[in-house]
């Protein structure tokens, strides 16, 4: 069939040849080929997560196809777009659309009271006089406020706080609009045609959450709007407030904290809001002097570590106290503690922290002259919206005492710095701005000269960043006169801005740092008080926090939120609401570096400049400057490694805050990218970080290829023996597999991890766990669904041994004559191998002594050494060396062994070589039995003491409990000559809780056989009987009976020697040993049971 006009003929070398090779993944992902390749709009692109660079690359190559009207084979694809296409032209109305993003935003609706009975009695002309009145006013406060005017909705208003600059207090930004707007537009006096007044009213309503902002519309209207549940919840409140009243979600109501007061107003079902919601009134404004008071309210965070600097506070404290005026300047990133140090300050001065005077700067104020010292006034003169002002007048008159007429114009430039009308009483100079600015500096200073002269005082400047320029100058003027007063001031700001003072004598710059990770974990401590919290979820804390007490107090906070609905403490990675303001703004700040933030997060914490190039769709001039403005910002920092230049962010916060306001499509195409990028250029680490790729292709929505990276990842940590990252990442394997389609591939890739995860399952929690029945239960029946023989030996060993080492040896007896079925049927040498390994275990502890040489015979001619030794990533062990153990326990019961020293040699040379761990435990203390059920002790001890090391450094749950069991037994025996036999008796019971803890039941009755023994040895005679029929129930229920004779003969030597003997019971139970030994081959058992009968008198 003949290639059409326009067609492209190879999508990879097409886009190889046009520099954009990395879209191929994205595109193929998405079923595009090169069939529907020139049909893709911008818009396609965009939905794909494609960058507006590249968008642009692919659209202009695009366009000279079509304009050529021949097909593309990859040779020379550069210029414009065509005019003509079957895209059309590129209009106006196609121009390409701004950044769309995730972000949280704070929206407001207001809309008038009654507006359309007031639209029905006005002409539309009339009306619109009125409507553009109330939006001039509101518009003037919105943006006073920080807002922004999203859309005009007649007389309604759609208003985001936090974009297209992010602002940390975005919420108490839109609560302050809302009431200034009740106030402002109540007393608006509009007369219609010079005649009718016109009084409006309005209710607002208010919420915070995550939006999709980006553009909206079709055709030539365009616009930008914020999508998703926060503007729905925005304007249900406002439909449910009653005229010149704002409602405030819960929300929106934890981010204002203490800044206003509120109202409950219970909870609300809201129309087309899923979940009923809580709501509040907002009465006012609350009486917090400061951000940070208004911000913990009553619930005051614990106060960690600041030792030196508190010190350091409370040295230059005293020198105030000697006369001599002292500045210190704290400075450090928002949350890093210097309100609250401020705060102990304040407690430990007594009576001149109760009364210091807080001058709070505040970032919405940053244009209001004096706002800080009008803000201390005004809670100083107990100023309230409804004051009249003959009362304020009184009460400045009260703190001026004009008694002088310097004191009256005193008294008047305060009037007008706190926007008090004079009525008369006072003259108001006539001068210039800047006199009047010198004026005003000269008023307040002399104003707090006045109460330093009474007493020593603490003066707290906060926020010194967000002061206007007025109040900086009165800040530098106040600086140089505390010189000579009895004042301590301290100034707080964040590292954006320079203090023009720090260098002179009296004043002390300290630079406040992080908390120590010890630190940091008292801190989560005392946070969490009385609720456990897991070491990997407070590991996760610290990594994320760096050392931020505002970071850490607010991920724990987010973690006993999220206890209150859920049963188990948790911590699901997204950010915490009260930081995502503060975080975002941060970005938005330095525009040109936000992109080289948003794709370096998605890289990592750490990312190199070649990645970062590959995935950087402008030229190369443009990364440049985005990194140096990225270094700038100091939201990052450039080190130096092996692979080049890496840049590291500062907070893993601020990297997880880029990385969430990107849109998951666009997330995903970079993350493809990273994938692709490793793959062909970082073979070390696709070799040696198979989980960094995992994690990428997961992020990328590429699930069948993250698998393979998961699975080789458990392999490697499993070969480490770090089981719990084994897990972790097998259950992220099994986890990507719920993304698969139906079929059985999926099937078969499930199977493996989960007979993978049953395995280090065994290792790490003991063979008997549930964990490990759960995992090998279900690859049992995945294997069994899918009718496989070769694939079913695996599982099915699985579910035999863990119910084997339950003690449950019937079932496992059952389930192995499945597999010498599966066996037989598959004639697979492997199959046979591992099922020849386990059946001479079921043999020997059912008591088929003699049955166990033939088995073990087998899996050393069937076993291919070394290529065999690789089966240990799939069984734990190595199926020769558990072969030759219990073929040696067999032997030995038997009598067969003449030196136990040779043969047990061959078992620890064998162990040794394996090179693993678990392996070389076992064989040195399941393994070293015989020499215990012998009493040579001398051989014994070693080597168990070096197995129980190994098991313990390891976290070889069943091994440690069975080595401490029996290093238990061996002081016994060590002790009876100085009588200590307790501490021994002590140890063995903690082994065997131990033992049984892990869900084991096999070997149970030997334990508990050689604890009656030890028993009665002591005199503890009916602790010792009850020992043994807890062994007998067990035997009976589980079938294991390789030990049986053994119980028989303790319990008749219990009995004859029992303070009160029972000789015909003890003959009985040594006849019964005798002829169970002889039916089992058990010439030890046989000889001892046959000594025990003689020696009854």
């Amino acid at each position: 069939m003949p290639q059409q006009s326009g067609q492209v003929a190879s999508m990879t070398d097409w886009l190889t040849a046009i520099g954009l090779s990395r879209l191929e993944p994205v595109l193929r992902d998405n079923g595009i080929a090169e069939d529907v390749l020139t049909s893709l709009t911008e818009s396609d692109l965009e939905k794909l997560g494609v960058s507006m660079g590249d968008r642009k690359r692919f659209m202009r190559a695009v366009g000279e196809l079509l304009a050529r009207g021949a097909p593309l084979d990859g040779a020379g694809t550069s210029g414009a777009l065509g005019a003509h296409g079957p895209l059309g032209p590129l209009g106006p109305s196609e121009a390409p659309p701004l950044h769309t993003e995730l972000r949280q935003l704070t929206i407001m609706f207001c809309d008038l009271v009654d507006a359309t009975a007031l639209c029905a009695r006005l002409t539309p002309e009339q009306w619109r006089q009125v409507v553009l009145a109330y939006q001039q006013a509101a518009v003037e406060v919105i943006s006073r406020c920080g807002g922004s005017v999203a859309q005009y909705l007649g007389d309604g208003l759609l208003v985001y706080f936090g974009y297209p600059q992010a602002q940390e207090d975005a919420a108490p930004r839109a609560v302050h609009a809302g009431l200034d707007l009740v106030s402002k537009i109540a007393s608006l006096e509009l007369l219609i045609d010079g005649r009718e007044q016109v009084r409006l009213q309005v209710r607002i309503g208010i919420d915070t959450g995550r939006v999709v902002i980006g553009d909206i519309g079709a055709g030539p209207r365009r616009e930008q709007l914020a999508l998703g549940d926060t503007p729905n919840i925005a304007a249900r409140l406002q439909a449910l407030a009653r005229a010149n009243t704002v409602l405030i979600s819960d929300q929106t109501r934890r981010l204002t904290g203490g800044s206003f007061t509120y109202e409950d107003q219970g909870v609300h079902a809201l129309k087309g809001v899923t979940e009923p919601r809580q709501v509040w009134r907002v009465t006012g404004l609350s009486d917090s002097a400061s951000r940070f008071d208004a911000s913990s309210g009553e619930h005051l965070s614990p106060l960690v570590g600041r030792v030196q600097e508190l010190s350091l506070l409370t040295d230059r404290w005293q020198a105030v106290l000697q006369g001599q005026g002292q500045v210190v300047v704290l400075s450090g990133e928002p949350g890093i503690g210097k309100s609250r140090m401020l705060k102990e300050l304040g407690d430990r001065l007594g009576n001149a922290g109760l009364h210091a005077l807080q001058l709070q700067c505040a970032p919405h104020k940053t244009d209001s002259a004096f706002h800080p010292f009008v803000d201390a006034l005004e809670r100083l003169l107990r100023f309230k919206p409804d004051t009249p002002a003959v009362v304020k007048l009184d009460r400045i008159d009260a703190l001026i005492r004009p008694g002088t007429e310097q004191a009256r114009q005193q008294a008047a430039l305060l009037a007008a710095l706190l926007s008090v009308p004079s009525d008369g009483r006072h003259n108001l100079p006539i001068t210039s701005a800047h006199q009047r600015e010198q004026d005003i500096v000269e008023v307040l200073l002399g104003w707090l000269e006045g109460r330093a002269t009474a007493e020593p005082a603490l003066l707290l400047f906060e926020d010194a960043h967000w002061a206007d320029p007025a109040s900086v100058a009165a800040l530098n003027k106040l600086v140089e006169r505390v010189r000579h007063l009895p004042v301590l001031l301290v100034v707080t700001h964040r590292p954006e801005f320079t203090p023009a003072f720090d260098r002179q004598a009296h004043v002390t710059a300290l630079k406040v740092p992080g908390l120590r990770r010890a630190e940091v974990a008292a801190l989560v401590s005392r946070l969490m008080g009385d609720k456990p919290l897991p070491q990997a979820l407070a590991d996760q804390i610290e990594n994320r926090t760096d050392g931020v007490p505002l970071f850490v107090e607010e991920l724990t906070k987010s973690v006993l939120e999220q206890a209150g609905h859920a049963s188990a403490l948790q911590a699901d990675g997204s950010l915490p609401a009260t930081l995502r303001d503060s975080l975002m703004a941060r970005l938005d700040r330095h525009a040109q570096a936000k992109e080289v933030a948003q794709i370096g997060a998605v890289i990592g914490r750490a990312f190199s400049r070649d990645l970062l190039a590959a995935l950087f769709p402008q030229d190369a001039q443009q990364l440049e400057e985005g990194v140096e403005a990225l270094l700038r910002s100091g939201l990052a920092t450039r080190q130096e490694s092996e692979q080049g230049e890496v840049y590291v962010f500062k907070h893993a916060l601020v990297q997880d805050t880029a990385y969430d306001s990107l849109l998951k499509t666009r997330r995903e195409a970079l993350h493809s990218t990273v994938l692709q990028v490793l793959e062909s250029r970082y073979p070390e680490t696709v070799r040696h970080e198979p989980a960094l790729l995992a994690r990428h292709a997961v992020a990328a929505g590429r699930h069948r290829m993250a698998i393979p990276y998961w699975k080789k990842a458990s392999e490697q940590a499993l070969n480490r023996l770090a089981l719990h990252e084994a897990v972790a990442h097998l259950q992220a394997g099994l986890h990507a597999t719920q993304a698969l389609p139906l079929d059985p591939d999926r099937d078969q890739i499930e199977l493996q991890l989960h007979a993978s995860l049953g395995t280090v399952h065994m290792l790490g929690k003991g063979w008997a766990a549930p964990e490990v029945e759960q995992a090998y239960k279900r690859a049992n029946e995945l294997a069994s669904a899918a009718d496989k023989i070769d694939e079913a030996i695996w599982p099915l060993w699985g579910v035999c041994v863990y119910h084997q080492v339950r003690g449950e040896i019937r079932q496992a007896q059952a389930i192995g004559r499945r597999m010498a079925t599966v066996a037989m049927q598959s004639n697979s040498r492997l199959a046979w191998l591992v099922n020849n390994m386990m059946q001479s275990q079921l043999m020997f502890y059912s008591g088929q002594l003699p049955q166990v040489a033939a088995l073990c015979e087998q899996v050393e001619h069937g076993f291919h050494d070394p290529h065999d030794r690789g089966l240990i990533a799939l069984y734990s062990t190595d199926l020769k060396l558990v072969s030759m153990v219990h073929g040696l326990h067999a032997q030995w019961i038997m009598g067969q062994v003449d030196d136990v020293d040779a043969v047990y040699g061959l078992i620890e040379q064998r162990a040794i070589e394996l090179n693993h761990p678990y392996s070389l435990a076992w064989a040195r203390t399941w393994g070293v039995m015989v020499y215990l059920h012998a009493g040579e002790l001398d051989r014994l001890l070693p080597r168990l003491q070096a197995g129980w090391h190994m098991a313990d450094e390891h976290g070889f749950a069943y091994v440690s409990a069975m080595a401490r069991f029996a290093m238990g037994w061996c002081r016994t025996q060590l002790a009876q000559m100085d009588g200590q036999l307790e501490d021994g008796i002590a140890l063995m019971t903690q082994g065997l809780e131990a033992f049984q803890a892990t869900g084991a039941g096999i070997v149970l009755p030997f334990f508990l056989a050689q604890m009656a023994e030890v028993l009665g040895q002591v005199g503890r005679h009916d602790e010792a009987l009850a020992c043994l029929d807890q062994a007998w129930v067990q035997t009976e229920r589980g079938g294991e009976r390789w030990h049986e004779a053994e119980l028989h003969r303790i319990r008749g030597h219990l009995l004859q020697h029992a303070p009160q003997p029972d000789m015909a019971q003890a003959t009985a139970c040594y006849q019964q040993a005798i002829e169970v030994a002889q039916q089992q081959g058990a010439v030890v058992w046989l000889q001892r049971a046959q000594q025990a009968l003689n020696s009854l008198p």
